[in-house]
């Protein structure tokens, strides 16, 4: 957006970081806003890093956090393994298990919705884009959970 030898106008850059969010949002991706003082430190630039701040601050459905942060849920995600039990015409069974030595909250398992099915909605259960996406409130260290996902 912005570099040494190439300038936009604060106004472009703050419109193009918001829509780098996004386009992450949509794909439920990461968005990592990298700070390079070389860029964004100079004058007409400040007030853009203090919009964005104060925007994603304010977006409910962002999770702001550090690098760290982001590297430990990766590592603790790597560790939830999901089984496909059986799939019939009126439900999808699923064994979700944590193998990792630390509870997990808002797990999130996406299972493929079959051809000409729908996916009955529940507190817990959501679609996007043919994926059916369930919410497992807590995965305890070592456990394993049934999820039952109704089709019809």
């Amino acid at each position: 957006a912005a570099g040494p030898d190439y300038r936009r106008a604060p106004h472009l850059v703050t419109r193009i970081m918001r829509a780098d969010v996004r386009r992450a949002k949509e794909v439920h991706g990461l968005y990592v806003l990298s700070y390079h003082s070389q860029l964004l430190a100079r004058p007409e630039y400040v007030g853009v890093v203090a919009d964005m701040a104060r925007h994603l601050a304010a977006d409910t459905s962002v999770w702001l956090a550090t690098a760290h942060d982001v590297a430990d849920w990766w590592k603790r995600r790597s560790l939830v393994e999901v089984e496909v039990r059986s799939v019939t015409g009126d439900h999808i069974e699923l064994r979700v298990r944590n193998r990792g030595d630390r509870p997990l909250e808002n797990v999130v398992v996406q299972a493929s919705i079959p051809p000409g099915r729908q996916v009955q909605p529940g507190a817990n259960v959501s679609t996007s884009d043919g994926v059916a996406l369930v919410r497992l409130p807590r995965l305890a260290a070592g456990s394993r959970q049934s999820v039952r996902i109704a089709l019809r």
